[in-house]
């Protein structure tokens, strides 16, 4: 798990006071990410790829005005489903549908369950023909919301930790087979991380005191309320950002709180907490190249980072970063052991694409995108401890890691019908 090592910052930029460089501070610590990365500039080499067995896997990102994982794509177009297309289509009609009965899913063939959104299928699968993954998603989403809205926030971590889904069948209590196209399990994958898993993946849980322990629940859907285990001594836990005290809860009392040492998630950069309409900060520059070398080059995994493709502030477009090329544009070395080094970037990425019912890695229906930019990097003694953006708004705005989940309560039937291309 990962975990933000407050400690080494504080010992690490402290030392590093006298650079003139824009050092980095505890938001911009790239142990926030992994406590093992190399800074010294030598050893990080000037390109890097994902290695093909960890790429992960393009797919739609579920748009919020098309219904997310309601959304019945097998009926559409696909120029109706590409982030990038133009086509017409008429969003509020996949609002209005009706989900079949149990008796009329009893009665459908194949093709027309290959027809049913994700959340029909997996609604079908666990047996529940009030359909809650369907209303759920309806309460969450609107076709009047923003056309970059959705659930890439989910997608991108999914892609990264489960390799490629193949096409499945699932059979549910009354025999029904149930076919899942690859896009379907992959939008099930994604909206697992990005919205029941959300919190969970950064560490909320509920907490009680109970018999002087302090407790926390580890359930994503907290339906489970017998699943209770005891926070280990010194373990950090917080409620609205203050460390907890437990000398003001009641017994058994249950309340919302952070388990740091649980948090799934590591940035750089801010990325704005959820509702809070406060704006991003971006990572810096020096702190992303050691992410960026040490993920891409050395450890040949993805990581996330924030695409602004339109340049504005509010929109979040979150991808699957996989590799780069990097060139020296020129040092500048002064006293101390202190020097400057200007650098190009092109950085790779993966994009959205149409929902597809067959897996797309080594198609070209894999997608991927590039963007270029210019930062200084700040040495001491050869290692990297700060740097700047030569424009601030053509660059990743914030950059993030995601441990794998796992995947649990009313969703655990994904591991089911989960099968990786490997």
């Amino acid at each position: 798990m990962l975990r933000i090592t407050f400690l080494f910052t504080l010992l690490f930029v402290s030392t590093l006071a006298s650079v003139q460089a824009d050092p980095w501070d505890g938001l911009n610590n790239p142990a926030n990410l992994s406590p093992s990365y190399q800074y010294k500039f030598d050893q990080l080499p000037l390109e890097g790829r994902v290695d093909e067995a960890h790429m992960p896997w393009s797919d739609n990102y579920w748009e919020s005005d098309w219904g997310g994982i309601s959304l019945r794509w097998n009926t559409l177009t696909p120029e109706q489903l590409d982030p990038e297309g133009t086509e017409w289509l008429d969003k509020y009609e996949q609002f209005k549908y009706t989900p079949p009965t149990k008796n009329e899913v009893k009665g459908m063939s194949i093709e027309q369950l290959k027809k049913l959104s994700p959340a029909e299928k997996y609604d079908i699968l666990m047996s529940r023909y009030d359909y809650p993954t369907v209303k759920s998603e309806r309460e969450r989403t609107d076709p009047n919301m923003k056309d970059w809205q959705g659930i890439c926030h989910g997608w991108v971590p999914a892609a990264i930790n489960h390799a490629e889904p193949q096409p499945t069948e699932g059979t549910n209590a009354e025999g029904v087979v149930v076919p899942f196209g690859s896009t379907d399990v992959k939008g099930l994958l994604s909206y697992y991380y990005g919205v029941p898993a959300y919190d969970y993946a950064r560490g909320n849980r509920k907490l009680r005191l109970h018999g002087g322990m302090l407790q926390f629940l580890d359930q994503v859907d907290s339906v489970d309320l017998a699943n209770w285990i005891s926070v280990p001594p010194n373990m950090p836990v917080f409620v609205a950002g203050y460390s907890v005290n437990t000398n003001v809860m009641t017994e058994n009392e249950v309340i919302n709180g952070s388990v740091e040492s649980l948090n799934f998630v590591g940035q750089i950069g801010k990325r704005p907490e959820k509702h809070s309409g406060k704006t991003m900060r971006d990572p810096n520059a020096g702190a992303f190249h050691v992410v960026m070398t040490n993920q891409l080059a050395l450890m040949k995994r993805a990581f996330i980072g924030n695409i602004n493709k339109k340049l504005k502030n509010a929109e979040i477009w979150n991808q699957p970063i996989v590799g780069y090329t990097s060139e020296i544009l020129r040092e500048k070395h002064r006293r101390n052991g202190e020097s400057e080094i200007k650098m190009r970037t092109v950085l790779t990425y993966v994009s959205e694409i149409p929902q597809l019912w067959e897996p797309v890695i080594g198609t070209d229906k894999q997608r991927y995108s590039t963007m270029e930019f210019e930062y200084k990097l700040e040495l001491r003694d050869g290692v990297i401890v700060g740097g700047t953006w030569d424009d601030k708004a053509k660059h990743p705005s914030f950059a993030w890691k995601h441990d794998k989940l796992p995947i649990r309560g009313y969703f655990k039937k994904i591991n089911d019908i989960y099968r990786s291309r490997f």
